[in-house]
């Protein structure tokens, strides 16, 4: 019955942290590396939560669609300062970026992220001339972070898909296989 416990809470464990991907960049005061980017792709539309995690910049984050060529038209969603502190935690003495609850079908994605101030133009070349270089990360959640309910599945590139089961799976498999202890315990 122990063991049955441990698998049990290793299963649930590993599948909390399948809701996530994330990317850690080192961005550079202007030119080449002031602008990082995070591909991804979408196999199950879902709701998604997008957002940085400072710590040193004042992080500002663009979402386009990858379809092999960056360009204004690959556009979706911009965001610098939306993030709550209690969230993402603090940006030096800034505040991180959150895309916050958007429906993604599946597809190919780029996340672009820089020092403010980044134009849409500057994420598409890849050069800010911004002023601060330091440490951003890059995160994609699967749902809304405040109940990751979505049933989606990610792949960063280049990785492996997560997959993130249904409760209702979990919750199907997890009685089947009490079932199936309690019948050989009292058999």
């Amino acid at each position: 019955m122990k063991r049955m416990v441990l698998w049990f809470a290793l299963l649930f464990a590993g599948s909390g942290n399948a809701a996530l991907i994330s990317q850690d960049f080192n961005i550079t005061a202007s030119g080449e590396g002031s602008v990082g980017y995070m591909y991804f792709t979408v196999t199950s539309e879902g709701i998604f939560d997008l957002y940085t995690m400072g710590p040193t910049i004042d992080p500002e984050l663009y979402l386009f669609v990858d379809d092999g060529s960056l360009d204004a038209s690959d556009y979706l969603a911009d965001d610098d300062d939306s993030c709550p502190d209690s969230f993402c935690g603090a940006a030096g003495s800034f505040d991180n970026a959150l895309i916050d609850e958007l429906f993604l079908s599946a597809g190919s994605y780029v996340l672009a992220i820089s020092d403010f101030s980044l134009s849409m133009s500057e994420a598409i070349s890849g050069l800010n001339t911004n002023s601060m270089t330091g440490l951003a990360s890059i995160v994609v959640a699967v749902g809304d972070t405040d109940t990751y309910g979505a049933n989606a599945i990610l792949t960063a590139s280049p990785a492996t898909p997560v997959g993130v089961p249904e409760p209702s799976s979990l919750a199907i498999l997890s009685l089947s296989l009490m079932g199936l202890a309690f019948k050989r315990k009292f058999k």
